[in-house]
């Protein structure tokens, strides 16, 4: 099988089109599928079309959906939305600044003060739509192929004062693990914390790859003029989030397995 792997798009459609057409994704003549490491929106505008795109590759069966920590803070935000909705309308609440409530009101048609003032039908249209309903349920903490396991963050570690070590038995993990685990810097743990898997490549997104150019490779500033945002390689790791709202960019890399 080939395997196309891009992670955290959130909600730039155009930008992954773009992305997904340089890499040969929909020319494609063998078998193939599109992975996705988490985070599907919460920073662009095009949430619709993101949206109606991941159900064309749901109903095709072209696509592996790995549930990232923005899908977590959808979820956290509906249960928690009555209590919260005015820290959110006034920007005071981390579902704002993360942009998971714009992404509600894109995906919605509602504008904030209406989402506020008629909570129980935002709510309700919110949870009917497919990302809610469909897409984040069939969405999975990992995939494993023979030679490479993909996620989002990085595998449930144990923490020992600043060092993470991949659990021995992270397979099974708890949810409650697993949703920690999205929110690690897999390229720390992998290179600076030396945690990797022995046979297997973990391919991740979440933390910026100028992280492990810059601060492991010693190679250009994590954010400045100089900042690179290709494909980050060392041994047990691949990493892949180009921070696509700061650099415009989105990585996508190929791999048969």
């Amino acid at each position: 099988m080939r395997y196309f792997i891009v992670t955290d798009i959130h909600g730039f459609y155009t930008i992954l089109m773009k992305t997904l057409t340089e890499a040969g994704f929909f020319d494609c003549e063998v078998p193939h599928k599109l992975v996705i490491l988490g985070d599907y929106f919460d920073r662009g505008k095009e949430a619709r079309e993101m949206q109606e795109f991941l159900m064309k590759l749901l109903e095709e069966d072209r696509v592996i959906l790995i549930r990232g920590n923005h899908e977590d803070l959808m979820m956290d935000m509906l249960e928690d939305f009555y209590e919260i909705r005015f820290d959110i309308l006034h920007g005071l609440s981390h579902h704002a600044r993360n942009r998971t409530f714009d992404t509600a009101l894109q995906l919605t048609g509602f504008g904030k003060e209406e989402a506020v003032r008629a909570s129980g039908a935002f709510l309700y249209n919110i949870k009917h739509t497919p990302f809610v309903r469909t897409i984040i349920p069939q969405s999975v903490n990992y995939y494993e192929t023979e030679h490479y396991v993909f996620t989002h963050g990085y595998l449930p570690s144990y923490e020992i004062g600043q060092k993470h070590t991949i659990l021995p038995n992270w397979r099974d993990a708890t949810e409650r693990e697993w949703y920690r685990a999205k929110w690690l810097n897999g390229m720390k743990v992998a290179c600076i914390d030396h945690s990797i898997l022995p046979d297997k490549t973990i391919v991740c997104g979440h933390f910026h790859t100028s992280y492990g150019h810059s601060v492991i490779n010693k190679n250009g500033k994590e954010f400045d003029t100089d900042a690179i945002f290709d494909p980050f390689y060392a041994e047990g790791i691949i990493a892949l989030d180009a921070c696509t709202a700061h650099s415009g960019k989105m990585n996508c890399i190929v791999i048969d397995d």
